[in-house]
């Protein structure tokens, strides 16, 4: 919608409310609209910057009225102003500490309590569990720049490899099928 919408601006509103949807359930699709208009901009025989710039905001309309929502709820329930999640953090930390692999950090008591957190307090305090962990983070990252961008490849990898629609879920659950499964991701890969 966002590509093929030019000048029809209920299109533009519409695609924001579906990526204010995706937002909800993933917080990474706040950043996707941006990245559609500046590609818009950057396309041979492309939008000029403020046509995509018109693009990029309306389409960032229709999701704030879709997140506004749960954004006021986290305000309420918080007394912050969360837009979507607290798990920024520990997204960030999986990917910048020691122990990076470019993979899956296991989250168990040992490591929240290592981080400063009291792994029984990570939900309720959530808000300033998710600062220290983002700190922690960025510290990591500030002493360690090469290794955090040298990991880079591995995370992307991983996501590719594994995180694609969800059929890490059904490695899990079914084991035995396990060639079949990474065939069809695979395929989906491929695909997309």
């Amino acid at each position: 919608a966002m590509i093929s919408a030019r000048g029809r601006w209920h299109w533009l509103l519409g695609a924001g409310l579906l990526f204010g949807a995706a937002t909800l359930m993933r917080a990474q699709f706040l950043y996707f609209p941006a990245g559609v208009a500046v590609a818009l901009w950057l396309m041979p025989q492309g939008a000029t910057l403020r046509r995509a710039a018109v693009t990029g905001l309306l389409v960032y309309v229709g999701m704030a009225i879709a997140i506004a929502p749960l954004t006021l709820r986290n305000h309420a329930v918080f007394g912050e102003w969360i837009v979507v999640s607290t798990n920024g953090g520990v997204a960030l930390r999986t990917g910048a500490s020691e122990d990076a692999t470019g993979d899956h950090l296991d989250w168990n008591a040992a490591r929240w309590n290592a981080e400063g957190v009291p792994f029984e307090r990570r939900v309720v305090d959530q808000v300033a569990a998710d600062r220290i962990i983002k700190r922690n983070a960025t510290d990591w990252i500030a002493a360690n720049p090469v290794r955090w961008v040298a990991l880079m490849p591995a995370k992307a990898l991983s996501l590719w490899a594994k995180d694609t629609d969800a059929f890490w879920g059904l490695q899990g659950s079914h084991p035995q099928h396990a060639t079949a499964i990474r065939l069809v991701a695979g395929a989906n890969q491929a695909f997309y």
